[in-house]
Parts: structure tokens; C-alpha cells; sequence
């Protein structure tokens, strides 16, 4: 998708094509009016066009970089467990330097992590010296009725080390359960999640892959971990069945 917001308007005219089909629709959408043509190659479903161009409308209202569905994939080459890892750390420091995610800058940090020119502790340490994290609901920033939620469940093989351990609100923590991080925010708010508590989540799940020999996991053979993993529905909700995602770090626990 590209240009801008032409003027205020209480309708979205937007143009669908899906492959050699053409289809045009009138979306109701509070506030603008965006004249845009969007290709779909994957789904000849409306509605998931019409969420691609109101998280696009969310975003530029926002002053946030636009970041569709397919940009919350991880590009091709992204190839293993320990990879998507990396990439997750590397979309982390770009927020950190840009406040959005930069895909050029994103690609030179995970080329650097993977190359060992920077690493992961020696950032953490970094952001740990800039920033302690607020007291208040890492998830939501409410500060009444805290509480301590463990990023990896207890009832799921996790600890209550400081770098397990998050301050969070009683309505979030009774929202997020047993469920891992990512499983819970979706891939749609994933990306929004406080830059230490996702490095410190991050650093669990690769500890956990290393202790189980799946760190080096690739694409061709993520099918090994489907098989084992709990999240079949939210990978069918979210279309990833069988691919690499930040779903498949959490199917180790």
C-alpha cells in the first residue's frame, strides 16, 4: 500500500485485487477517506483486506510505520529457531533506535547478531542502563492492583528468576493465564510489548530451546515441533500453520 491520507471522510474506497480479480468495496471507516489498491495473493476473503487497511489507518493516525500482515512474518532469510531469534532481538533495537520497524536497519542488526559483531547480552545491558522498567502493568501501564506474572508459566515449566518475572495488573494476568507471551498479544500487538520484558522473554525461550536441541531447528523441519506444540488453533487463526514464526519459539514449553 502506498501514499497517504487524502482528507476527512466517513468512507473508505478501497480497490481488492485477488490475482486477475478485481473488486472494488466501501468500507466504513471513522474519520478518512483513503483511495488505495491492495493486492492479496493468498486469501480472496474481504475482511482480511479490510483489517490490513484499518491497522493501516491505526497506524498512520498514530504516527507509527505502517507494518502489514506479511511484514509480521519473518522474511526469508530467517531459517531457524535460533534465527527467528535473532530477528525478534533485531525488530527490538530497532524500536529502541527508531521508535518503529526500520526493515533495512532490522535486516543490518541480524546480519550483525548472527555475525557476532553485537550481541544480545551486551544490548540488554545496554537498554537495562537507559531505561528500569516503570512501576506499573508491563502490558497495559495500569499501576493499581499489581501483581507478578511469570513471562514463561509456572504451570508450564517456568521459574521465578528476575529475568522470568514481570510486574503486571490483575485483569492482564487473569487474561494471559497459562498462555506464552506471543500466544496471547497475537502477532498484531506482539510488536508493541515493552522492549526489556520481550528481551528478558526472548532470552527464557532461547535458553529453553538450547536445553532441548531444538535451537537450531530449521524451516524444513519445523513440522517436528507442530507436532508437539499447543498452538495449532492460534497458528490456523493467524494463517502460520507450518511456518516459522515467533509461535514456534513457544511451542517448546
Amino acid at each position: 500500500m502506498q501514499g497517504g491520507i487524502k482528507k476527512p471522510m466517513a468512507d473508505l474506497s478501497v480497490t481488492v485485487i485477488f490475482g486477475n480479480q478485481q473488486t472494488s468495496k466501501k468500507l466504513l471507516c471513522v474519520g478518512y477517506q483513503v483511495d488505495k489498491k491492495y493486492f492479496l495473493f493468498y486469501s480472496s476473503e474481504f475482511f482480511i483486506a479490510r483489517r490490513h487497511i484499518l491497522e493501516w489507518i491505526d497506524a498512520s493516525q498514530n504516527n507509527q510505520e505502517v507494518v502489514n500482515y506479511d511484514n509480521k512474518m519473518p522474511p526469508a532469510y530467517v531459517n531457524t529457531i535460533h534465527q527467528e531469534i535473532l530477528y525478534e532481538y533485531a525488530k527490538l533495537i530497532s524500536r529502541s533506535a527508531y521508535g518503529t520497524l526500520q526493515r533495512a536497519f532490522i535486516t543490518e542488526r541480524f546480519n550483525k547478531l548472527k555475525n557476532g559483531e553485537i550481541t544480545i547480552s551486551g544490548t540488554m545491558r545496554e537498554w537495562e542502563r537507559e531505561q528500569e522498567l516503570p512501576n506499573q502493568c508491563v502490558y497495559c501501564g495500569s499501576s493499581t492492583d499489581l501483581t507478578t506474572d511469570h513471562l514463561i508459566p509456572l504451570s508450564r515449566g517456568g521459574n521465578s528468576i528476575a529475568d522470568n518475572a514481570v510486574l503486571a495488573c490483575k485483569t492482564c494476568n487473569a487474561s494471559k493465564g497459562d498462555k506464552g507471551v506471543f500466544e496471547w498479544l497475537g502477532l498484531k500487538e506482539k510488536d508493541r510489548l515493552h522492549r526489556l520484558v520481550a528481551g528478558k522473554y526472548l532470552k527464557q525461550l532461547a535458553v529453553l530451546h538450547e536445553k532441548a536441541g531444538t535451537f537450531e531447528t530449521s524451516k524444513a523441519d519445523i513440522v517436528k515441533l507442530c507436532l508437539k506444540c499447543r498452538l495449532p488453533a492460534e497458528c490456523k487463526k493467524w494463517r502460520t500453520e507450518k511456518k516459522l514464526t515467533c509461535f514456534c519459539l513457544e511451542s517448546i514449553f
